[in-house]
């Protein structure tokens, strides 16, 4: 079947531009005739009856989201062996380009920006009943619109948690958490938590991390954990914050956040304050207390010049206080002496006034 640029499939999606190949499938730009707009065509091709089956129930999961940062989808159609998922079209540049461009880490705060605004859009794929797990997180498949908006693209590999054991077994690995890798046990939130990880990992220092095999295999031979901290890559990044960052990325799902909000407020948390260590000897992070600013008035004393600056200065004198009765004081006296005048005045007068 013929998908080049002009070609008109299923009678109504003329193909316009080849957007990207990867191994689960071929990503197209098409013009719906009928619905006068733009598509994107994920097409399959030449794949098995179990691989068919999944991508059924994961178009019908998928057609049911309504989310601003995810894509939505609204068709899946099949031609003899080849299939076609019809989605919404995201123009724009994807992160892994962008760092490309750039040529060095991003800033912190921007990455947390980043993560914060993405943080939704995975809440809601796992609040969903029953949840529904991404599995292929990274820079390639998030996309930053011409308006600044991110959107998380790519759920070829997206399961539900609950789903049979017959799911495709496909990842990307430096961001894959250790159960994924070995497929021993279900992915889950945990499995999310890990690739959202290596993703700001990425971001954050310009390399990608050591996969979770290299790191298992390190350890079990007794070597160190190769996953360089981020701190090591970028000065700009705290330590309480890569301490959060290792530790979603732990190779045990059960020592990572238990789900995205709770990551992203860690991490958030990291980003403000400095780590300490707990009675274990884990990084656990501390909330500085908020500093009251006090505003104090300008002085009114004028400043010294340089002159009485260097002028020595006499030491300051020192006041005493002498303590006096009342009748030391010569007003208090005057009256005292003047009352005793009058009264006295007044007593000659009874006594020799009837004389007269």
């Amino acid at each position: 079947m013929s998908l080049g640029v002009g070609s008109v499939l299923l009678g109504r999606y003329q193909i316009l531009r080849l957007i990207g190949q990867g191994g689960m499938g071929t990503v197209y730009a098409a013009f719906d005739q009928q619905l006068n707009h733009q598509v994107a065509i994920k097409y399959f091709r030449g794949q098995d009856a179990i691989f068919q089956s999944n991508l059924q129930r994961e178009a019908q999961i998928l057609a049911r989201l309504r989310h601003p940062s995810l894509p939505r989808v609204y068709d899946l159609q099949r031609v003899g062996d080849a299939a076609f998922l019809i989605m919404d079209l995201i123009e724009g540049e994807n992160l892994d380009s962008l760092l490309a461009q750039r040529g060095a880490a991003f800033e912190p705060d921007v990455v947390l920006a980043w993560a914060k605004a993405l943080a939704p859009a995975l809440s809601y794929l796992h609040h969903q009943t029953p949840p529904v797990i991404h599995r292929d997180i990274k820079p390639q498949n998030i996309i930053r619109t011409p308006e600044g908006q991110l959107i998380l693209v790519d759920f070829g590999l997206a399961k539900q948690w609950a789903s049979s054991n017959q799911s495709v077994v496909a990842y990307t690995l430096a961001y894959a958490a250790l159960e994924q890798i070995q497929a021993t046990s279900p992915v889950n939130q945990r499995s999310d938590v890990y690739s959202f990880a290596a993703t700001l990992y990425h971001l954050l220092t310009n390399c990608e991390p050591a996969d979770a095999l290299t790191r298992a295999s390190s350890l079990i031979n007794g070597q160190p954990d190769p996953l360089v901290n981020p701190v090591n890559l970028n000065p700009a990044v705290s330590p309480a914050m890569a301490a959060v960052l290792v530790q979603a990325m732990a190779l045990p799902a059960n020592e990572r956040p238990a789900s995205i909000d709770q990551f992203i407020q860690q991490l958030q948390q990291g980003f403000y304050n400095q780590p300490s260590l707990s009675s274990a000897g884990q990084p656990t992070i501390v909330q500085r207390p908020a500093v009251a600013t006090i505003a104090l008035l300008e002085a009114t004393k004028p400043a010294l010049s340089a002159k009485q600056i260097l002028q020595p200065q006499l030491p300051p004198q020192q006041i005493t206080y002498q303590e006096t009765t009342e009748m030391e004081d010569p007003l208090t006296r005057f009256l005292v002496f003047s009352i005793l005048f009058v009264v006295g005045a007044l007593l000659l007068l009874c006594l020799f006034a009837p004389n007269f």
